[in-house]
């Protein structure tokens, strides 16, 4: 239950903010511990080993992957990522353009 909790966290954790993946992960170790009964002492990677969990960081980015190679199969959000990309471009034109006429 603790890692499909966690689970739901990859995209916020993926994005680049080092300190949150600190806190979760060391939240995780702290659960681990205190469910099983683990020694003070007990190695994080021992106590990852014998409940067969992966640590947050390598199982985010397994996720990640996933997720990404999922979305990029739907064909709907791929038309939308395109037309976002072509409505992009259309802006940046007519901002250029706009530009090139006051100087």
């Amino acid at each position: 239950m603790i890692r499909s909790i966690y689970d739901y966290c990859f995209i916020i954790a993926q994005g680049g903010c080092q300190k949150i993946n600190e806190q979760l992960q060391l939240q995780q170790n702290k659960n681990l511990r205190a469910i099983k009964h683990f020694k003070f002492k007990t190695r994080i990677e021992k106590m990852h080993t014998d409940l067969n969990i992966e640590q947050l960081k390598p199982r985010f980015e397994k996720i990640l992957k996933k997720f990404a190679i999922k979305k990029n199969e739907d064909s709907l959000i791929n038309a939308e990522i395109r037309e976002y990309k072509s409505n992009s471009d259309s802006i940046i034109k007519i901002r250029q353009s706009i530009h090139t006429e006051i100087n």
